[in-house]
């Protein structure tokens, strides 16, 4: 039995479950409302806690509910969204 040469790059797709082509290509199809953006910030910890509890009953997380909250606030605020746009500086 030959021994096969050891393929670093193919190890790896295999764990992660793709190549970078193909990630690029989901990327490139994405609508920019689909992409996700890391932003850290503190809570009061009861607070954390309070929606940990929350999230348990309703089958969720907590990253889920303040994704959720932040949705309905800009839903809510389009009127000043759209007075952003106009006023923005060309550029």
């Amino acid at each position: 039995m030959a021994k096969t040469k050891f393929d670093q790059q193919s190890a790896f797709d295999a764990i992660i479950g793709h190549n970078n082509t193909n990630v690029d290509n989901k990327r490139s199809k994405k609508d920019k409302s689909e992409e996700k953006r890391g932003v850290n910030f503190y809570l009061n910890s009861k607070d954390y806690e309070d929606l940990q509890k929350i999230a348990y009953i309703n089958r969720t997380n907590v990253s889920q509910i303040i994704r959720d909250f932040i949705a309905d606030y800009v839903n809510k605020h389009g009127e000043e969204l759209a007075e952003y746009e106009r006023l923005k500086p060309n550029g």
